[in-house]
């Protein structure tokens, strides 16, 4: 009763061919990169677009689409204006 599966016998055999093992290697194989690559890749598109907001708040222009350069002048106004004393 220990090799059945819901009312079925289960087929449990010792010998694999080598392209068996192989398959097998390969799915784990990439099944490892998965677990590497995936959160790789969703904290970058969780993170990408606060990052920009940081890095296009040091921009020169007061336009978005385009980058004049760096300065910190609009981080200085707003604490001028909200930091008085």
């Amino acid at each position: 009763m220990g090799n059945q599966v819901i009312g079925r016998p289960v087929m449990v055999s010792t010998a694999s061919s080598p392209v068996q093992v192989r398959g097998g290697m390969l799915v784990r194989s990439f099944g490892r990169v998965g677990l590497i690559v995936t959160p790789v890749v969703s904290y970058f598109f969780l993170w990408a677009p606060i990052l920009l907001l940081v890095l296009f708040s040091f921009n020169d222009s007061r336009a978005v689409d385009t980058w004049r350069g760096f300065t910190p002048e609009m981080v200085y106004e707003h604490l001028q204006r909200h930091c008085r004393r």
